[in-house]
């Protein structure tokens, strides 16, 4: 099992062991009722952090691909974060015009957020519509980004790529673009 395979079931498998003791000790101590209240909540905590869930996020290569095009808001983030459930929730209906990515499925949004904070895998990144990179942002950033006003017109076909957004600029991945980022051996970044 890879380790981030292993990784991805890694909080289930603690918000699972965490409910069951909390569930032992309240039973025993004759608390039926928060037995139950503490089994719900460890149910629920173990559900929204395991792959599971079946989330609809995008590739990293997809979600690059129609932010370019269309100058979509990209969330960077991964089950079981706080911040990143904080977010969504604080987006509300709002965060059905975002393309999320999950690290822990997309190992080449893994690595682009490695890149872009430092080496560090900090969730949520976003990408606004201006190709800026934003770690931890608020719901009220994304939303300001998502507004009317500044929404980035649809590039035309034949100028796709020209405006590129600087985050993405030198990125080498798997898919050999000018918009990924591939190392070598040693670990090294090298351009194609």
């Amino acid at each position: 099992m890879s380790r981030s395979h292993s990784s991805r079931w890694r909080y289930a498998v603690i918000w699972g062991l965490l409910g069951l003791v909390v569930v032992a000790l309240l039973a025993a101590s004759s608390h039926p009722s928060l037995a139950l209240a503490a089994l719900v909540v460890a149910g629920l905590g173990a559900w929204l952090s395991s792959p599971m869930r079946g989330d609809r996020s995008l590739s990293h290569w997809d979600a690059q691909q129609r932010h370019v095009r269309d100058g979509w808001v990209v969330v960077y983030w991964r089950p079981g974060s706080f911040h990143c459930l904080r977010l969504r929730s604080a987006l509300g209906s709002a965060a059905r015009r975002v393309l999320w990515v999950n690290v822990w499925a997309d190992d080449e949004g893994a690595a682009f957020v490695r890149d872009v904070n430092g080496g560090s895998e900090v969730v949520p990144t976003a990408i606004l519509g201006n190709g800026d990179a934003v770690t931890q942002p608020t719901a009220e950033a994304l939303k300001t980004d998502m507004s009317p006003q500044s929404a980035p017109r649809a590039r035309s076909r034949s100028s796709r790529w020209a405006g590129c957004p600087r985050v993405f600029r030198g990125f080498r991945g798997s898919h050999g673009s000018p918009l990924t980022r591939e190392s070598d051996a040693d670990g090294d970044r090298r351009q194609r």
